[in-house]
């Protein structure tokens, strides 16, 4: 009976990959609808097919099932190609339409109810592409950037930049229609040729702005330092380049349409069509030395024409929408972060988390008990570059080895070797051996001996 259950379980996911996987392919050829693609793309006549020899993708589980937060219910937003979860006004978001729309933002709350409409005086609407938040010339203010980035025939040689602070907004308030004023414009002219871009960040870190190109295979990212003159034209420093598809010859489909950094500085996404790519960084690295590591996606189902993404204010997971198409609303989606604090009475708290990994803070850290037993951690992040943090229990002071080793056993590097108090502790590896040295990417072990208590778990390098 019991295998007949178990059989009967794995035959229903079997059943719901397998629709998934259907209305995937269904809104892919929506998608390449959408833009008129066929077996050649219209831009360079690349086509769709794998390159040989190339590696594939790592895809991590770390962000949860989609969830669905409602429909953007103002009917004006129809082409959303732009999208901010604002961390100044709790549960309001800010939204743009696509080319074809007036010099205006809108702003709805987190069940997609419309709050209101804000003009931008003196800024011109000719192709708005992306929208982003963070810090800027006052201290202690939140701005909103948003950006006149688009060009399809790159034909225009000046692009603009729209800075202002965010509004007050309140997420129940009635729908207001407000212009404002002031808005500072910040204009780029490319060095190397004009371009297509839908992507426009901000460092929260350094304040920096980066925009990445749509339609190079690879694409360009471009960053304009802080501070950013309003009364000249700039000219942004290219950086890299990335081929997020190096196994295909890009389409339509894998044009880069969006990205965000997070309100701590420390996690970038950046989103095709097809998918969402997820960046880490310490605090001591630039933006660029984040970029430069192996591609890693997270959880996305298919938009019609999904160029819209945005951070949770706190970190929690990422917001989605798309423009409306072949009668398709458009609506706020949610992907948690299942990694985090799960303690309630923690400061950092993360109510979606159901993995934890032991980075609450509390302001009385006496609030922060002795464990009961003793535990080793999955390494977080894993895949992990450059660093990765291990974390452990002791229910009591003890001896503690924690070691890795390569698979064929070799001792790679000790960690711990010593005595220690009881409490919850965590070391920090940074991918060298005991001689300073870097290790290369690959699969390693890490084991802890403490008392009677040893466990070992996997953790990846990436390079």
């Amino acid at each position: 009976m019991l295998k007949q259950f178990r059989s009967s379980k794995m035959v229903k996911k079997m059943a719901i990959q397998s629709i998934r996987t259907i209305g995937n392919m269904i809104i892919l050829l929506l998608i390449m609808m959408s833009f008129g693609f066929s077996n050649d793309d219209q831009n360079g006549g690349k086509k769709l097919s794998p390159k040989n020899n190339e590696p594939f993708r790592i895809h991590i589980e770390d962000f949860g099932d989609r969830q669905d937060w409602g429909e953007l219910e103002y009917n004006p937003i129809d082409e959303a190609s732009g999208l901010v979860a604002s961390r100044k006004n709790e549960n309001v978001f800010w939204v743009h339409n696509d080319s074809g729309d007036n010099n205006r933002i809108y702003a709805f709350n987190n069940e997609g109810r419309h709050l209101g409409v804000y003009y931008l005086d003196g800024c011109s609407a000719r192709d708005w592409e992306d929208m982003a938040t963070g810090p800027g010339p006052v201290d202690g203010e939140q701005y909103l950037y948003i950006g006149e980035i688009g060009d399809n025939d790159a034909e225009y040689n000046l692009k603009y930049i729209y800075r202002i602070i965010e509004p007050t907004v309140d997420s129940n308030q009635s729908p207001i229609t407000e212009t404002i004023y002031g808005a500072e414009i910040i204009t780029y002219q490319y060095p190397d040729g004009n371009r297509d871009a839908e992507t426009l960040m901000v460092d929260p870190l350094t304040k920096d702005i980066y925009i990445i190109s749509k339609r190079e295979e690879p694409v360009n990212i471009y960053q304009l330092t802080y501070p950013q003159s309003t009364s000249e034209t700039l000219t942004p420093e290219f950086m890299m380049d990335i081929d997020f598809y190096p196994e295909f010859n890009n389409g339509s489909p894998q044009y880069i349409v969006a990205g965000d950094i997070s309100a701590d500085g420390l996690e970038i996404l950046v989103k095709s069509y097809l998918d969402i790519f997820y960046f880490s960084r310490n605090p001591d690295q630039t933006l660029m030395e984040a970029f430069n590591q192996d591609l890693i996606t997270v959880s996305y189902i298919l938009e019609v024409q999904g160029e819209a993404l945005a951070w949770h204010p706190q970190g929690f997971g990422y917001f989605t929408t798309s423009e409306e198409k072949y009668n398709v609303e458009a609506r706020l989606y949610f992907y948690p972060d299942l990694v985090g604090c799960m303690d309630s009475q923690a400061l950092n708290y993360n109510p979606y988390a159901t993995v934890p990994d032991w980075s609450c803070e509390y302001l009385n850290l006496e609030a922060f008990p002795n464990p009961n037993d003793y535990a080793l951690y999955s390494a977080y992040p894993n895949p992990f570059n450059p660093t990765t943090t291990l974390r452990y229990d002791l229910p009591e002071d003890a001896q503690v080895r924690i070691m890795v080793y390569d698979l064929m056993g070799r001792s790679v590097k000790t960690l711990v070797n010593n005595q220690q108090t009881a409490g919850f502790k965590s070391v920090i590896w940074d991918a060298t051996n005991d001689l300073g040295q870097p290790v290369s990417a690959g699969m390693y072990l890490y084991r802890i001996s403490a008392g009677d208590f040893r466990q070992t778990k996997k953790i990846v390098l990436l390079k």
